[in-house]
């Protein structure tokens, strides 16, 4: 080969490892280095999104809630109720969704499929800096369903209630050896049902009986009204038994008050 020849191959190889390395530092910069670093603060910030909050733009024809509460380290349990219409027709669209969503990648997300595996609906969550979140909606059902809104904390402290389905998504994400709803119970098919008591134990705990469809009594499980605790309590047991999440001095003083021997 001449030197010309290897001159040229030369030059070529040079200026396409330059390229390369250009290449590698831009999908590399400092900002990208730091979003990786802040990952663990951002899920840290995730797992931390404990209480109600209500829609930012609220008003007679827009508005909601979701309820949010940390239910492990890679997931947050939320319950959803969202409205939206306008003052022309009167018309107003309401959505209402529970279930579990998955901490990833800085954000938490919830997914729905079809049975030929095409999306129903998803929700992104992203935290902010301020105690608020933003919550994407999509519900490819419906297309008008895309909503991108603000939503602050109320810090109420409280989660206003506790729907049935709530209390499903909770029950049915613990262990069967906790909660008794195993399959010799119908789990598998949910050939059970779950009976809400019409007032709270005390003023504290929210109160569920979870019965066979043949009417056999299962459990009895007391929720605390901020959801940061659940307890079995079945009226031939000795004393309440934690199931999920952590007990405090409040809960003590509960217990101590509402528990029957």
């Amino acid at each position: 080969m001449s030197l010309k020849k290897l001159l040229v191959y030369g030059t070529i190889l040079v200026s396409l490892s330059f390229f390369y390395i250009d290449k590698v530092q831009a999908q590399s910069p400092a900002d990208l280095d730091n979003a990786v670093a802040n990952m663990p603060l951002i899920h840290t910030m995730l797992n931390e999104l404990n209480d109600r909050y209500c829609r930012f733009d609220s008003s007679q024809f827009t508005g909601g809630y979701i309820v949010l509460k940390n239910f492990n380290d890679d997931m947050i349990f939320f319950d959803l109720n969202v409205f939206e219409g306008n003052e022309t027709d009167g018309q107003i669209m309401q959505m209402t969704k529970t279930g579990l969503m998955t901490i990833k990648y800085g954000k938490a997300y919830y997914n729905e499929l079809a049975p030929d595996g095409s999306n129903l609906f998803t929700m992104k969550l992203i935290p902010g800096d301020n105690d608020d979140v933003e919550l994407i909606i999509d519900n490819y059902t419906e297309p008008e369903f895309h909503w991108k809104h603000s939503w602050i904390n109320s810090r109420s402290g409280d989660i206003g209630g506790l729907t049935t389905d709530s209390a499903l998504v909770f029950l049915e994400n613990l262990p069967s050896a906790a909660t008794s709803l195993n399959k010799y119970n119908g789990a598998k098919d949910r050939s059970y049902k779950l009976v809400e008591a019409p007032d709270m134990i005390g003023s504290y705990f929210y109160q569920y009986k979870a019965f066979t469809n043949k009417g056999k009594f299962i459990g009895r499980y007391w929720f605390t009204k901020d959801l940061h605790a659940v307890y079995r309590v079945d009226p031939d047991m000795s004393e309440p038994v934690l199931i999920f999440g952590n007990k405090n001095s409040e809960d003590d003083k509960a217990l101590k008050k509402c528990w029957k021997k």
